[in-house]
């Protein structure tokens, strides 16, 4: 099975596009190699893509902020549309019918939505939130629409529907522990289950998903929290918020966990943590999680991607000059590291679609 992926480098204001031959590949070059590097704007960071008619949208944080459409072709990149944003988006996520975009700027406390179906659009609408949200999921079942708030330390869910959207006005708000900084999410296959990566305590929240249908009976019912590493391992302190850690002299040597992603098949669920270069795995069963193990990997491991065979983890290090791949063992989950292939400067994003 073959595969086509995208790296986005902050510093190089660049995508890195790469092939990874799954089962032809004789050796580690012909398994997974760089195919070209496009150029797009300073600050390229988050990106998404439509499988369906492949295209890859990209977010670049830096004046004029935009949004960029590509068109894959063959593991490589054609522009094809442009879109004006009005803040510095921080995540986005396409919804499951293809037509819109949801971001969220982290940096003046909005969530945005930018209808992508219609290529002469150029009106982005915003909504007030809490303080640096970070992330945005929508469940499988299309029901509810979930994001994080770092700075607040709160995750906030409201119904969710195709047709209408989010319904804000019945927004619920779930707390997490104070000084934790909700991160990035992502649920079980089923969608019974949803996992929350915090970038400052270093765990994952572990909640069930309901129907919700009454008070007694919330979206969101919290059911255990793991830490991601053994911290005092690596002599690391509480993380901070990005606006202490400026001034802080000890920035290195503090929790910053960046990314959680699971298999498809809901039995393996990993995360990174930046400032020991570390991707921890679990197995989950659903509601169930116990920590197993840890792997060193591209320093400072901002973002990892699965590819849909559940075969391959691919990560991304914003200090490193290379994308490591790694085989996943299908019986434990452990990781083999395989190959690497050049990237350019601050590595952020990763994604990966089936060729």
């Amino acid at each position: 099975m073959r595969f086509h992926i995208f790296v986005s480098n902050a510093q190089s204001g660049s995508i890195s596009c790469y092939r990874l031959e799954s089962e032809q590949a004789d050796n580690c070059n012909e398994l997974f190699s760089r195919v070209s590097d496009i150029e797009v704007a300073p600050l390229v960071m988050p990106i998404a893509i439509d499988e369906h008619a492949q295209l890859l949208y990209v977010v670049s944080r830096s004046k004029p902020y935009q949004l960029q459409t590509y068109k894959i072709n063959n593991s490589s990149l054609e522009l094809v549309n442009t879109f004006p944003l009005p803040a510095s988006m921080a995540n986005i996520e396409l919804t499951p019918d293809r037509n819109t975009i949801w971001m969220v700027s982290f940096n003046d406390n909005l969530l945005a939505r930018l209808d992508v179906s219609n290529p002469s659009n150029h009106e982005t609408i915003t909504y007030s939130c809490g303080k640096h949200p970070h992330a945005i999921k929508i469940s499988p079942d299309l029901r509810w629409f979930v994001h994080t708030e770092l700075g607040s330390d709160t995750v906030k869910v409201m119904p969710y529907s195709t047709h209408n959207g989010p319904e804000f006005s019945q927004q619920i708000e779930v707390p997490l522990s104070q000084g934790s900084g909700p991160r990035h999410l992502i649920f079980s296959p089923s969608g019974k289950t949803l996992y929350v990566l915090t970038e400052m305590s270093g765990e994952v929240f572990v909640y069930s998903v309901t129907d919700g249908k009454s008070e007694n009976d919330p979206p969101l019912s919290f059911v255990t929290q793991k830490a991601i590493l053994p911290f005092e391992h690596f002599g690391l302190l509480l993380g901070l918020m990005p606006e202490n850690r400026i001034a802080d002299n000890a920035a290195h040597q503090r929790i910053w966990a960046a990314d959680i992603q699971i298999t498809h098949n809901g039995q393996f669920l990993y995360t990174t943590e930046r400032n020991s270069s570390q991707v921890s795995l679990f197995h989950v069963n659903e509601h169930q999680i116990r920590f197993v193990t840890r792997f060193t990997v591209e320093t400072c491991p901002r973002s990892i991607a699965i590819t849909p065979d559940d075969k391959w983890l691919i990560v991304t290090g914003e200090h490193a000059n290379v994308t490591g791949l790694y085989a996943i063992n299908p019986s434990d989950g452990n990781l083999t590291h395989q190959a690497t292939a050049p990237c350019g400067q601050g590595a952020s994003w990763v994604s990966v679609i089936k060729a």
